[in-house]
Parts: structure tokens; sequence; C-alpha cells
């Protein structure tokens, strides 16, 4: 079952629960532009991915992080919150928030463009 699409551009990205991230192209309906991973599966996702300044963000359900870069799908950076996540993420102001279940909320700056 997907979770709720992000838009950016032309472009949603949709999280499966099985563990994959799809970026599909809006201007060719059942186009897909990348998957993440590209083979296997992240593991178990609590919730949508987020775009942000820097790339796409997804969460895992055991809180592993990862910054994913829009266009190419190519995994730019993974953090490990040291917590499971409750809930997708999410991105605002050069922020990205993540919810975890030991009850903090995490908030990373994205940095300068």
């Amino acid at each position: 079952q997907p979770a709720t699409a992000a838009i950016d551009g032309r472009t949603a990205f949709v999280t499966v629960a099985e563990g994959r991230l799809f970026a599909l192209d809006l201007d060719n309906p059942g186009q897909v532009r990348w998957k993440f991973p590209a083979q296997g599966s992240f593991g178990s996702l609590p919730g949508e991915a987020a775009v942000g300044r820097k790339g796409v963000y997804v969460v895992s359900a055991t809180g592993v992080l990862v910054c994913i870069d829009r266009t190419t799908g190519k995994e730019h950076w993974r953090c490990d919150l040291g917590s499971p996540a409750v809930s997708g993420v999410a991105c605002s102001g050069g922020m990205v928030f993540v919810a975890l279940r030991n009850g903090q909320l995490c908030g990373f700056d994205e940095g300068e463009e």
C-alpha cells in the first residue's frame, strides 16, 4: 500500500511499506524514473518521503534516515537516529524532521545551497 506521494516538479516520490522509494514520472504515467534501493529492500518504511533542498529523505522503521539525490536516486548519505521512527519524514524551511519512538523529534538543518 503506497503512502502519500511527495511531489517535486514533475516527479512523485512514493514509498511502499516493503521498503522502497519510487520516483515516478508525472508526464509519463506508469514510468519509473528510479527506485531506491535499486535492488532489495531498505526495510519497513513507517511513512512517506519528503523533498528537501538537498534531496529526498526517507526513514526506515529502525530509524535510519537517508538522503537521496532526487534526479538520480543515488544515496548522498545515511544516519542512524538511535531509535525506531514512528512516521515518515517532514521537510520545511531547510530543516528535516523525524519523530522517534523514544518520544524525541529529531531536526536537522540541511545546510546552505
